[in-house]
């Protein structure tokens, strides 16, 4: 599953990510959601599964976005413990405090 989102987020057909996901519902779904929200998904889905890098590649780049992941979120929400320790999340959690 992780694997057809990755493809599907490096710009893989519709088609393609349906069959991979075996769902066309679910890329229909995926496309309706706005960018930052799918990629914060995918960074809690890397946060999970252990791959620390691609977690933090994708919290940079949804903190690009008009209204990324806020301070509090990373702080608090259980789905980035996984990634706590890690110097580039606390990097960005510093990034992020209210000054």
């Amino acid at each position: 599953m992780l694997h057809g989102i990755l493809i599907f987020f490096e710009g893989a057909t519709a088609d393609y990510a349906a069959r991979l996901c075996g769902n066309r519902g679910f890329v229909r779904q995926a496309r309706q959601r706005t960018p930052k929200r799918m990629i914060v998904c995918l960074a809690k889905i890397a946060a999970g599964v252990g791959d620390n890098d691609l977690a933090c590649e994708q919290l940079v780049r949804a903190n690009r976005l008009p209204d990324g992941v806020s301070y509090g979120e990373l702080k608090l929400l259980p789905f980035w413990d996984p990634l706590r320790g890690e110097p580039r999340f606390e990097k960005i959690v510093v990034s992020l405090a209210p000054k």
